[in-house]
């Protein structure tokens, strides 16, 4: 299309998608008749400097788009509106001076100067803002919070209920870990990343993930040894780490669509006696289960691999079913699983690695066909 053909009107909507301050530029140039647009601008929508301050004549709002950018105290301009994260503080000297912040932050800094209740302009509550501070037993999230920020609130003792308004999308690493008294944990539907450790140690008894969540990182729920139930949306497919040490942990439906558990997802999970892994997961990590306090397990049918250690020390299984689809089965994958008397092999030719089945004795006295060496100590042998 040439410029005789593009109307100039759709100038203003074409230029809304340009990002690139020379690609706005050159758009502009390419015919006379397109300079008139950036008359129809009151904000400049790209980072005003010297040489490009005389097209924007009409504007009355310059737009910050970082710290580094210049400020022009000239002809109509009568505001500035920072685009990028400012302090709280920072907010209050630019609202002294008239201007107005899209994203404001509540830090360490402002927390100990204004106090610890979260003024209702803060978007993002910032990295370690209320780490260890044991004066809070329950806090208010205003409704304009979208993210709350690595250990925000880590290792805060008293802690003991948080409801996340509905304006909130991501919780950082380890944003509650170590609150070994929050009991109380509401995760609106608005919510799509819980990131690494999130609510490690924490103390909940039961938690209801939204069905928005996009993204769980590892180690999220380690070590939360009070949690009971948990419920997971159909939109995880890999965990990982997720529930290490949940020693409470007696109830938990994994995802429909789960495709891969990866290492020490369910290691130390003493209570965790039964469990349906779903036809969908191909691949089971090492120490994923180890520790647990299962009784049977029925590998799903497309199961292509089990990592070492997988179901070590599960000291009340006692029968496992494994597929045709799985290629072997690892060293030290049964390790210690004592009261282990059954194992029913849908293809009889999957290799049995050295000391898959170590002190596994019950098993060894019960199952004759299964060859000396998978009973063998491999403590120096690697997987």
């Amino acid at each position: 299309m040439s410029s005789a053909q593009l109307d100039k009107s759709l100038m203003p909507i074409i230029c809304q998608y340009i990002t690139d301050p020379i690609d706005l530029l050159n758009i502009i140039q390419v015919s006379k008749k397109f300079r008139e647009t950036l008359d129809s601008y009151t904000s400049n929508p790209i980072p005003l400097t010297v040489k490009n301050r005389k097209l924007f004549t009409n504007i009355t709002t310059q737009n910050i788009h970082s710290q580094f950018e210049m400020r022009f105290f000239d002809g109509n301009i009568k505001k500035f509106y920072i685009l990028y994260p400012v302090t709280y503080n920072a907010y209050l000297n630019e609202k002294e001076n008239g201007n107005e912040c899209k994203i404001v932050t509540y830090t360490t800094k402002d927390r100990r100067r204004y106090g610890n209740e979260i003024p209702s302009m803060i978007s993002v509550i910032e990295q370690k803002a209320f780490d260890g501070c044991e004066m809070i037993t329950s806090i208010n999230i205003p409704s304009s919070v979208k993210i709350i920020d690595n250990e925000a609130f880590n290792h805060c003792p008293y802690l003991t209920s948080i409801v996340l308004p509905s304006s909130v999308k991501r919780l950082g690493y380890m944003a509650f870990g170590g609150s070994s008294s929050l009991t109380r944990i509401e995760i609106p539907e608005s919510v799509t990343k819980i990131d690494t450790s999130c609510f490690g140690g924490c103390g909940a008894t039961a938690i209801e993930l939204p069905h928005s969540l996009s993204y769980l990182g590892k180690t999220a729920f380690i070590d939360c040894t009070n949690l009971q139930s948990i419920t997971l949306p159909s939109t995880i497919t890999s965990l990982e780490g997720t529930f290490n040490g949940c020693s409470s942990l007696k109830e938990i439906n994994l995802p429909s669509k789960l495709v891969k558990i990866q290492s020490q997802v369910f290691e130390g999970c003493s209570s965790l006696e039964s469990i349906h892994v779903p036809s969908t997961v191909t691949w089971i990590g090492y120490n994923a289960f180890k520790g647990c306090g299962l009784t049977s397990i029925e590998l799903p049918p497309n199961e292509d691999g089990i990592g070492c250690y997988c179901f070590a020390n599960c000291s009340k299984l006692v029968s496992v079913s494994i597929p045709s689809t799985l290629s072997c089965v690892s060293s030290m994958c049964f390790a210690n699983c004592i009261s282990l008397t059954s194992i029913h092999l849908q293809d009889p030719s999957i290799k049995l690695k050295k000391s898959c089945f170590f002190n596994c004795l019950l098993l060894k006295e019960t199952c004759q066909t299964i060859p000396l060496y998978c009973f063998d100590d491999t403590e120096h042998i690697g997987c």
